[in-house]
């Protein structure tokens, strides 16, 4: 397995101050290394079994990161919807 491998953390908004991220490492990393016995005294690595799917762990703490708006066109739209929303709230007389 070459590169860098990416994982749920990569997409958590807990990234910064998760007190799990390491050790979720570490398990994905140990569950990466499982290697299969054949029965000729061989060994595959799980990982290179064409027929078994990439096993990923999920953290239950996980919590997606929210979408970043980088186009300011968009964003003042929506600043400006949410504005005229806000509308009701404002005194009639």
């Amino acid at each position: 397995m070459c590169g860098v491998k990416e994982t749920q953390c990569t997409h958590c908004s807990h990234l910064q101050v998760c007190s799990y991220k390491e050790k979720y490492l570490d398990a994905q990393k140990a569950v990466d290394n499982i290697m299969v016995h054949t029965g000729d005294r061989s060994a595959i690595y799980l990982r290179d079994i064409s027929w078994i799917r990439p096993v990923l762990l999920e953290c239950s703490y996980f919590s997606g990161k929210a979408p970043v708006m980088r186009d300011t066109m968009q964003s003042a739209a929506l600043t400006a919807a949410q504005a005229s929303g806000l509308r009701f709230m404002e005194d009639p007389t």
